[in-house]
């Protein structure tokens, strides 16, 4: 019987084996050689399972001109902008997550958790309440 490391675990290692420090905490997921790797290791397709990991924040994937790049969680280098965008795009994530999201990624700069963000985020998902009586 056979011992097989868990998603997480051997993505985070593969990681940080493949990556190239003077260039980028991350990887170039096409050029890197870690589709064919996990396809050997889990004879799964990888592209079946990275948004899963994505989801449960594992990893941070970020699209670029010829694919993605794939960071472990935290280390990437999205805009909080960016990231914000993503989320409320999502329709899985709830108005409270996104919220704590922004509160989080901006807890260090205070002056840009704005009202008019928070205003927004409630409004796009309670179309009746309106914020600017």
């Amino acid at each position: 019987m056979s011992y097989l490391r868990s998603y997480d675990d051997f993505t985070i290692r593969k990681i940080k084996k493949l990556r190239d420090l003077t260039k980028s905490k991350g990887i170039h997921i096409p050029n890197s050689g870690f589709l064919d790797i996990f396809l050997k290791y889990y004879h799964e397709d990888p592209l079946n399972v990275l948004p899963q990991l994505e989801k449960e924040k594992v990893i941070q994937l970020e699209p670029v001109s010829d694919g993605y790049m794939m960071y472990i969680y935290g280390e990437g280098s999205l805009t909080i902008e960016i990231r914000l965008e993503q989320l409320k795009d999502d329709p899985e994530i709830r108005t409270c997550d996104i919220i704590k999201a922004h509160h989080d990624l901006l807890k260090d700069d205070p002056e840009r958790l704005t009202t008019e963000f928070i205003q927004d985020q409630i409004g796009r998902r309670c179309k009746n309440i309106d914020f600017h009586d």
